[in-house]
């Protein structure tokens, strides 16, 4: 049997990276107003922002229900696949007991679902690895406990223009968010055992910030896997992707440096000018 990977729309891979590895992207939904919207499907990064702008207020975010993950799950086991489903962490989503639940409900059939205990391209980082593991023709057992072994590794983290989305989201206090606006501090996020925490706090330019940020985060750049990179951002004035890039390709050090777009649901939450490098851990 081969097998299939199932991820869900925070993984922030491209569109090229999907289809070349085959994987099956399952939409989270964003909830604008009256409108209930698929993520990647029906709603834009940039249409959150502006949405977010204009009612001064951020949508609400939903998982997909079990029927419909079950109704994905099915249609690959039919083809005679195993399914792996590696899922946004459970500490931020309930996609995870969702597709959980899903597989319970399908039986004794070759389905595993893995929390990532991660966001972002941090998650994005284990689905790539999974869906060429499974080109190369590992079983789906062999996948799903190779990327449990693999998430502690997961280095996830990404400095906030602004703290108001998260706190509209529940993410953080209104004390942190109004300390680091009047403060005029661009906080570090980080993700540590399936939740996030704040980290360092940077002060001056968006962009001025996003280098101090890049080279803090590869200080210890021997520790870092060198095989790949993510660079991840939210909307956001080109040149802050394009000064990550160069510091972190500057570094000689890594196989493969990736640019991707953070969704709609991580916009959602994280708010414009976010830009995180993400990484595996040796």
């Amino acid at each position: 049997m081969s097998v299939k990977i199932i991820a869900d729309s925070t993984c922030d891979l491209t569109p090229e990276i999907i289809k070349q590895l085959e994987i099956e992207v399952i939409p989270l939904y964003v909830n604008m107003g009256d409108y209930s919207l698929l993520d990647g499907v029906d709603v834009t990064p940039r249409q959150v922002i502006d949405w977010s702008d204009h009612f001064k207020t951020t949508p609400k975010t939903a998982a997909p229900n079990t029927k419909v993950i079950q109704d994905v799950f099915a249609r690959y086991l039919a083809q005679e696949n195993e399914v792996v489903c590696i899922t946004i962490g459970s500490g931020f989503s309930a996609t995870y007991q969702s597709a959980l639940l899903a597989a319970q409900e399908l039986g004794d059939e070759p389905v595993f679902v893995v929390d990532s205990m991660n966001l972002s391209s941090g998650g994005g980082h284990l689905v790539m690895l999974a869906a060429e593991w499974a080109q190369q023709g590992l079983a789906a057992a062999e996948i799903a406990a190779r990327v449990e072994a693999l998430r502690p590794k997961v280095r996830a983290s990404f400095v906030v223009d602004t703290l108001t989305f998260l706190h509209r989201g529940g993410r953080c206090s209104a004390i942190s968010a109004f300390g680091a606006s009047a403060l005029q501090l661009k906080p570090q996020i980080y993700v540590q055992d399936g939740k996030m925490e704040v980290g360092r706090k940077f002060r001056g330019s968006t962009r001025k910030v996003v280098q101090a940020y890049c080279e803090a985060v590869l200080k210890d750049i021997e520790t870092i896997d060198p095989r790949r990179v993510f660079v991840t951002v939210s909307p956001a004035d080109p040149v802050l992707a394009e000064t990550a890039m160069e510091i972190v390709r500057g570094k000689n050090y890594f196989e493969e440096v990736i640019l991707t777009q953070a969704g709609a649901v991580i916009t959602s939450h994280c708010g414009p000018n976010t830009l995180g490098v993400l990484f595996l851990e040796k």
